[in-house]
């Protein structure tokens, strides 16, 4: 369903103007790679509870593993993105960073175990968190498309 969606958001991009004729600037490249990455990852991090559980895994580790692997992730991305400069001066990008830490500590306590009642909530409420925050970066590639023109 997100790799439909996905699909769906990448032909509103190309459709734009200037992008359909392969006129990307480097940013509006970057943020869609961002956007694809975290709507991908965020496809992947919502099946992997289940993929660790089929393996074997017990329910309460394969949930505590899921929100480790997702907290490293999004950190790492959320970090490297704010290496950039440009990205530094965007008022999302901070927005993404507190998003990122706020959920971060969420799936950090998850992950150790300290919240055992409510960590599918936790863990589902910080995937539909990464596709909101997937979702502002497709809005913001928009605008900035369209102001460009």
């Amino acid at each position: 369903m997100v790799a439909v969606t996905l699909a769906g958001f990448s032909g509103v991009v190309v459709a734009l103007g200037r992008r359909s004729e392969g006129l990307w600037q480097r940013g509006e490249l970057r943020r869609l790679a961002e956007l694809l990455g975290l709507s991908l990852s965020a496809a992947l991090f919502a099946v992997l509870p289940g993929l660790l559980g089929l393996s074997g895994m017990d329910a309460a580790s394969s949930w505590r593993m899921s929100a480790a692997t997702t907290l490293v992730f999004w950190l790492l991305q959320s970090g490297s993105a704010m290496l950039d400069p440009e990205r530094r001066r965007s008022p999302l990008a901070w927005v993404d960073v507190l998003i990122a830490l706020l959920f971060g500590v969420a799936l950090a306590l998850v992950a150790i175990g300290v919240i055992t009642r409510g960590h599918v909530f936790v863990y589902t409420l910080a995937i539909f968190a990464m596709l909101a925050t997937a979702a502002a970066r497709f809005y913001w590639l928009l605008m900035t498309g369209v102001c460009a023109d």
